[in-house]
């Protein structure tokens, strides 16, 4: 009853987490991916699928494209774009307002979209369905007690950890398999191009070499393998004042990494995430790094607490999708109030085979409390 459709492979790991989080609740779901096929629904019409949008900037039509598609009958869209995106356009939020539901992955963001939504949920991203890593990858260091050590190293509060000898210099950073102290891979920008000289400036004094992979071009056996060979794996803002960029992050949980991020705009966020991520603010990055890097202790309690967030997240996930669920399929309204800013778009099509009031039965799923 329910299928997800992920733009690309940038979405597609989200997709599996949210069909792994449906799957927690019994819900099952089958995933479709990319435009080179057409719009699936248009293909395999079933006027009983709902269907879950993860990654629609890049729908033809809401992207800019000759030949749009049209959009589901009945679709919830999994948000994931940042407040300040470039993507947020006036065709971006014209599917916002069609939709039955908007599920986002920061909390922050939620009260954006009643603008055009009445129907708005929190959904925290799960990891997807664990892959074995390539037999290049370094295996994660042993678990040590998550909570216990963090607490004993204060690993939240970065400047409080104790600033050992450095280590011995590392090797070159070379190619993607090689050997690398600080890792980041995303798009780049130049807020990320000023940030790799900070750390280059800070670190390879030291002795520590730094790989900023900015080509958004390190996915798959490649991603693992770089991730595998890290000491301590970057996450930084595109945007300032971004969210938290879960979908990067919840991949290194899973991969035992450990993990410093640039702190977020969304407070809820961060301290979800704050018992197994070292947060510093963006200019305090290349020193929380090299705290890190001379803390041998404090990496491997990060590691640890890593693989303990990443079992967690599914079931915490799936609280929130219930809650989600419950509210799609509550009765609806006996009217709906028109959203300020899409007031001059016409409201949704009534779907072939619903009543005269446009609902659509629910796929099957029984509430729970």
């Amino acid at each position: 009853m329910w299928r997800i459709w992920a733009g690309n492979d940038v979405f597609l790991e989200a997709a599996e987490g949210l069909r792994r989080s449906l799957a927690a609740l019994g819900v099952a779901a089958e995933i479709d991916s990319g435009i080179e096929r057409g719009a699936p629904w248009t293909v395999d019409i079933h006027q009983e699928w709902w269907w879950i949008l993860v990654g629609i900037t890049v729908v033809p039509g809401i992207a800019q494209t000759r030949d749009p598609w049209p959009m589901p009958h009945v679709y919830v869209v999994y948000q994931m774009e940042q407040l300040t995106s470039a993507w947020l356009t006036p065709a971006y939020y014209d599917a916002l307002y069609r939709a039955r539901a908007v599920w986002d992955f920061s909390a922050a963001h939620c009260p954006m979209w009643t603008q055009f939504q009445r129907n708005v949920r929190f959904v925290p991203l799960a990891p997807p369905e664990p892959r074995a890593l390539p037999a290049a990858a370094a295996p994660p260091p042993p678990a040590l007690p998550a909570a216990a050590a963090l607490a004993e190293i204060g690993l939240a509060s970065l400047g409080a950890v104790a600033a050992a000898p450095p280590a011995p210099p590392a090797a070159e950073a070379g190619g993607r398999d090689a050997p690398v102290d600080v890792l980041f891979y995303g798009c780049g920008n130049p807020r990320r191009v000023e940030l790799l000289a900070a750390f280059k400036a800070a670190l390879e004094p030291e002795g520590f070499t730094v790989a900023f992979h900015l080509g958004f071009d390190l996915f798959g056996d490649d991603r693992a393998r770089a991730v595998g060979n890290c000491k301590v794996a970057l996450n930084a803002h595109f945007y300032p004042n971004a969210a938290l960029e879960t979908h990067r992050i919840n991949y290194l949980l899973q991969a035992g990494a450990c993990v410093l991020s640039e702190t977020s705009a969304d407070e809820t966020l961060d301290a979800m995430y704050a018992d197994a991520v070292a947060f510093a603010a963006y200019d305090a990055l290349p020193l929380a790094a090299l705290a890190l890097l001379r803390d041998d202790a404090a990496r491997a309690a990060a590691s640890a607490a890593a693989a303990v967030l990443a079992d967690a997240l599914p079931k915490l996930a799936a609280e929130h999708l219930q809650r989600a669920l419950n509210d799609l399929y509550a009765p609806a309204d006996a009217e709906a109030t028109a959203p300020q800013a899409a007031a001059a778009a016409a409201p949704p099509a009534p779907t072939p085979g619903a009543d005269a009031d446009g609902a659509v039965a629910a796929p099957a799923f029984a509430p729970i409390g």
